[in-house]
């Protein structure tokens, strides 16, 4: 299965979870194997996919290296107490042995194997001993520096609700400050510079350059043409994605109480923060330069050197419409069109932002 999906992308990861328990013994039985180094994979306790053991005579070969991701499903006593290390008696130190559980069950069978570990799932009601739990499951994450999946944000999900509260829109703050100190990776600029498209039933009763909770309804010159959304989202986002540029006019974003970022728009580095303020060919600048542009649109550098200064033609991007601009040309040369400015002996002693690298041989 995992092969026919990477010949269809090749890019793409194949999470694989863990086997949720076996036969033959029971979990103590299996620890006791495990510390002695006669691990069978056996853990009749494990939780659903929890159970990594073995993992170094089982692991799944693809057709391209580097695509297997395991991914263990880890829960707590909320969901589950049958689990006899969540049993306080018998573990007054709970929720401290924890760690050597999740160590046993998939932490240290994917090392010896060298393999990828994302964990799929952990979640739950965080209240009472379950919030025990997950407060040692987020510090098991952090010392060791695995990133993960929670479950879930809907709050229907019976076992251990969602991030969401039962209206489906006011948050569970608290389940929020558990996440909080985790890495995370940003959602919404992967929206950035997504294209107009057919507004869809949700959005097929708005007027052009009107919005409800999802859409908003791009203007169009042209009274016939099939009417274009963007995602709501998307609008005051730093990027035009309407072709009318409707979505990022400051009516709308005083509206929205949105105010546009300073990113590109086009460039090597396109849809991404300025890096403001910075140095270039030895003058320091606040906004966008309009200096040595390519195609005479202002720009910036996406990332700069130790000393601020721009530094590589493969971090830059004309800036889009949430930019302030300089509101002239600040150096008395041109370094496309006079070379730069030069030293004594000739050279040119700055990394000129409109002179790209040359290509590599063929």
């Amino acid at each position: 299965l995992g092969d026919e999906v990477l010949a269809e992308c090749a890019r793409w990861l194949i999470f694989i979870e863990g086997v949720g328990d076996g036969k033959g013994a029971d979990s103590r039985e299996v620890e006791s194997k495990e510390t002695n180094g006669r691990s069978e994979g056996v853990c009749e306790l494990c939780f659903w996919g929890e159970n990594l053991i073995g993992l170094n005579r089982t692991q799944v070969e693809l057709s391209v290296a580097g695509r297997a991701v395991y991914s263990p499903h880890v829960y707590g006593p909320a969901t589950d107490p049958r689990m006899y290390y969540f049993d306080s008696a018998a573990f007054p130190s709970f929720p401290a042995n924890m760690p050597q559980v999740w160590r046993q069950h998939w932490l240290e069978p994917a090392r010896q194997a060298g393999a990828t570990l994302v964990v799929g799932e952990w979640g739950g009601r965080y209240t009472g001993r379950d919030r025990m739990w997950g407060n040692a499951m987020r510090q098991m994450l952090l010392d060791h520096r695995l990133s993960s999946f929670f479950w879930a944000l809907n709050p229907n999900s019976g076992d251990t609700g969602g991030l969401l509260k039962d209206d489906w829109r006011s948050p569970e703050a608290e389940k929020r400050a558990l996440l909080a100190p985790l890495p995370s990776t940003p959602t919404r600029p992967l929206l950035d510079g997504l294209e107009a498209f057919a507004c869809p039933r949700a959005g097929a009763t708005l007027q052009p350059h009107e919005h409800n909770l999802r859409f908003f309804r791009c203007g169009s010159d042209q009274p016939d043409a099939p009417p274009l959304c963007i995602h709501l989202q998307q609008a005051c986002n730093g990027v035009h994605e309407c072709p009318d540029m409707s979505d990022e006019r400051r009516s709308l974003c005083r509206e929205l109480s949105r105010s546009p970022p300073c990113v590109t728009a086009t460039g090597s580095g396109p849809y991404r923060r300025c890096a403001l303020p910075f140095v270039y060919r030895g003058e320091r600048f606040n906004a966008c330069s309009l200096d040595d542009t390519v195609g005479g649109m202002p720009w910036c550098p996406t990332a700069l050197n130790e000393a601020g200064a721009y530094a590589a033609y493969s971090d830059w991007g004309e800036c889009g419409p949430g930019c302030d601009v300089e509101e002239d040309r600040r150096l008395s040369t041109d370094g496309c069109v006079d070379g730069g400015a030069t030293d004594s002996d000739g050279s040119i002693p700055w990394v000129l932002h409109c002179a790209p690298p040359p290509p590599p041989p063929p």
